[in-house]
């Protein structure tokens, strides 16, 4: 089979991570099927998915036709466990139910860094359930790294948000997390999809080198030249007004459960054997990449 002759379908389609693997794929000739549910424009062929409602009919063709799926679909805006595991974890195990009854040739899934066994993290506790579905479908769950670039979005565009400010708050100072340039994430997806044979297992996409907070938020402000007067502040200061803000159901750029994912950062890698066998390499944390 010629790469041109290729076929994914990426959900979540229109978010961040999601629109990028998309632009990946077809840089690399993949014919890309886009399951979204943003009423945006998009290129190519767009199915309505929801990862809240049944796989329908329309998407089931879609991914008869497929010979990857790529799930970046998340919704990040839910904030009780019950929601949460009723749309992301049970949404992702309908589409692989689905995607294995048509016949889909590879499953990959995105995860987090913030899954980890022990981790207090709702998002972290969701995606492990979420790789653990993956892996018993046959398919590989990437962890990707703090991703940065270009082009801002995920938690690197919501930390860029936080240099703007008067005073920016070092909230886990100490803590050093995974990065990965989103350019290197996406040749990583992309080998991951065109492999001949992929070994079921999580996979983390990160350097081995970790950074930390402090040096992160002064990396971010360095690249949007802005001169940053930071101050330590103990990060249950921050959290504890951002859950009740959440309470009171008030949008706010930065979550609390985000938070917790930079406190209590992920204790190593893995997967690495694997990625190293499809030529992946990794560059080390600069904010001009």
């Amino acid at each position: 089979m010629t790469e041109q002759s290729r076929v994914a379908v990426v959900t979540g389609a229109s978010g961040y991570l999601g629109s990028l693997i998309c632009q990946a794929l077809e840089s690399r000739g993949w014919r890309v099927i886009r399951f979204t549910g943003s009423q945006a424009e998009a290129p190519g062929q767009v199915v309505r998915y929801e990862l809240a409602e049944p796989v329908t009919a329309v998407a089931r063709e879609a991914l008869q036709a497929a010979d990857v799926l790529i799930h970046a679909a998340y919704n990040l805006t839910l904030t009780s466990a019950a929601d949460i595991w009723r749309v992301n974890v049970e949404g992702t195990r309908r589409l692989l139910a689905a995607a294995r009854e048509a016949g889909t040739g590879r499953l990959i899934v995105l995860s987090s860094m913030s899954a980890f066994a022990g981790t207090t993290q709702l998002y972290g506790r969701a995606k492990l359930d979420i790789e653990a579905i993956t892996v018993e479908s046959g398919g590989c769950a990437i962890r990707p790294g703090l991703v940065y670039g270009k082009q801002a979005g995920g938690m690197a565009g919501a930390l860029r948000k936080l240099t703007a400010l008067p005073a920016v708050p070092v909230i886990a100072g100490s803590a050093g997390v995974y990065t990965v340039a989103a350019e290197d994430l996406m040749d990583a997806i992309v080998r991951l999809a065109a492999a001949e044979s992929l070994t079921p297992e999580v996979i983390s996409v990160a350097h081995p080198e970790r950074v930390t907070f402090s040096a992160l938020l002064s990396a971010i402000a360095s690249q949007e030249d802005r001169r940053c007067r930071f101050v330590p502040v103990p990060w249950r200061l921050v959290y504890w007004p951002l859950r009740a803000a959440e309470f009171l159901h008030l949008r706010l750029p930065f979550r609390a459960d985000s938070l917790l994912g930079l406190v209590y950062a992920a204790p190593g890698l893995l997967g690495a054997e694997q990625l190293a066998s499809l030529g992946v390499t990794l560059r080390p944390f600069s904010p001009r990449a």
